[in-house]
């Protein structure tokens, strides 16, 4: 489940995932300018990296600080929340977090704390940053 800001990245990263090396497969749409691409959460299955022996499915999940504020974070958690609920198990929850900030502010610390209360402490134990 791919989760962070919105333009960090998130729906290029998924679709390198699930292209084959040399291949540019494009499963989610990528945005070039300020406006979000994705505004619903999205399901895609396929093969990790080409590998037909890695079957894999990733989530797309609109992004996270904008300028809506922290009430459309939340509802946007809890839409991600209900398309995931009946997972037995999810492998990894990917933070991806827009290259070039050399600190974390105060919009990743709510951006966390957001993460927390919806998806509960145990989220952290699957966590892996892409920055």
């Amino acid at each position: 489940v791919a989760l962070g800001e919105s333009g960090s990245g998130k729906s290029n990263l998924l679709n390198l995932l699930l292209s084959t090396p040399g291949e540019q497969r494009i499963v989610f749409p990528e945005g070039e300018g300020a406006e979000p691409c994705t505004l619903e959460p999205q399901e895609e299955s396929g093969c990790w990296r080409g590998d037909p022996a890695r079957q894999i499915t990733v989530f797309d999940t609109p992004g996270l600080c904008a300028e809506d504020g922290l009430q459309s974070d939340l509802d946007s958690l809890r839409r991600v929340l209900h398309l995931v609920k009946d997972l037995s198990y999810i492998n990894c929850f990917l933070l991806v977090v827009r290259g070039g900030t050399s600190r974390f502010l105060s919009q990743h610390q709510k951006m966390f704390q957001a993460l927390q209360d919806t998806f509960g402490e145990e989220l952290w134990k699957n966590v892996v940053f892409d920055v």
